[in-house]
């Protein structure tokens, strides 16, 4: 019994940590997803707006998502990323102006039941 506890234990210490595969295994997929959904397109800003998300109480906490929606309908996100080290995301909505055309660097698909939508990491206007 003794005996047996104990190669448990020396074979769970000898493998791999289960957070370390789980954690490489989310960090290549999110890469994989990044590399297969990368696009760049010329969009014209019909309408953006700020969606507010509040949990329980507004003190406690809410997340805000800066969103445009382009001529064709389809809506983007601009997101801050740690993984990437942007956290502009305001600035870059900010020069945003309606009815003007840019040049935009996004990722992602939109998902409706999931609530995905492309994720615009780079923008330039065009005269």
């Amino acid at each position: 019994m003794i005996t047996t506890l104990y190669r448990s234990i020396r074979l769970l210490l000898s493998a791999p940590p289960v957070s370390s595969i789980l954690g490489v295994t989310l960090f290549s997929g999110n890469l994989l997803y990044r590399h297969l959904t990368y696009n760049d397109e010329i969009v014209t800003v019909k309408n953006k707006y700020v969606y507010t998300k509040v949990y329980g109480d507004f003190l406690i906490g809410s997340t805000q998502s800066f969103n445009f929606v382009s001529d064709n309908g389809k809506i983007y996100n601009i997101p801050n990323s740690i993984i990437e080290f942007q956290f502009d995301s305001e600035d870059k909505w900010a020069i945003l102006q309606e009815g003007c055309t840019y040049k935009v660097s996004y990722w992602g698909i939109r998902h409706p039941f999931l609530g995905l939508y492309p994720r615009i990491y780079h923008i330039i206007q065009l005269k």
